[in-house]
């Protein structure tokens, strides 16, 4: 007789233990079976952390990067504004008042690039940015003119119109689009306020 196979058969089943201690079938199994699924489920979690991590990482790091570019654009059209707004009101027209261009190479580009924007947005932003350049321009042939002992006063008109593209307000501003456009995108309401800047005359050349 083989005692070892009578041993095994005379063996009484190992304990069951049961889920929230509802004796049932489904809810009970063995020390060794809840062994084998506490460790299923402890490397399912673990492989969802290591994937969520960096996943949320890397969102987190993408949310940063288009709220900096955003504002970029929102401190380059609000300084436009000032700027624009100080040369139509004074009497001083040359040579300053240029306008940063801060976002031109970079927010601008990146936000493009993501392909989120609608053709208005598109539009409102490359055109925004189209006309503070032409302002820069203006003032700087302006300058230059003066410089050369050409005929810079007739500059200042084109110069104003160009200015009047920036300003808040008016049937010609391009503030008010851009500004629209960065709240659709999501830059927060308190960063769209107008920025106090000083603008030092003293050293400006006055007519």
């Amino acid at each position: 007789m083989d005692y070892s196979t009578l041993a095994q058969v005379s063996q009484p089943p190992a304990p069951e233990y049961c889920l929230l201690w509802i004796d049932h079938w489904s809810t009970c199994m063995t020390r060794a079976e809840w062994s084998g699924w506490m460790q299923a489920i402890g490397a399912a979690l673990a492989l969802g952390i290591a994937i969520w991590l960096p996943w949320n990482s890397a969102r987190k790091s993408y949310a940063a990067t288009r709220r900096s570019h955003l504002k970029t654009i929102a401190t380059d059209v609000r300084i436009a504004d000032r700027q624009a707004d100080v040369y139509l009101n004074s009497k001083i027209k040359v040579p300053g008042y240029r306008v940063p261009l801060f976002g031109a190479l970079t927010a601008l580009p990146w936000l493009l690039a993501e392909g989120k924007l609608t053709t208005p947005q598109t539009t409102a932003l490359i055109q925004w940015y189209v006309d503070a350049k032409s302002f820069n321009d203006s003032l700087d042939l302006a300058q230059q003119l003066k410089k050369d002992g050409g005929l810079w006063e007739g500059e200042i008109g084109r110069t104003r119109n160009k200015a009047n593209h920036l300003v808040k307000g008016g049937k010609l501003s391009r503030f008010d689009d851009a500004i629209k456009v960065l709240g659709q995108l999501g830059l927060p309401a308190n960063s769209l306020e107008r920025i106090p800047l000083r603008v030092n005359l003293d050293d400006e050349e006055a007519m």
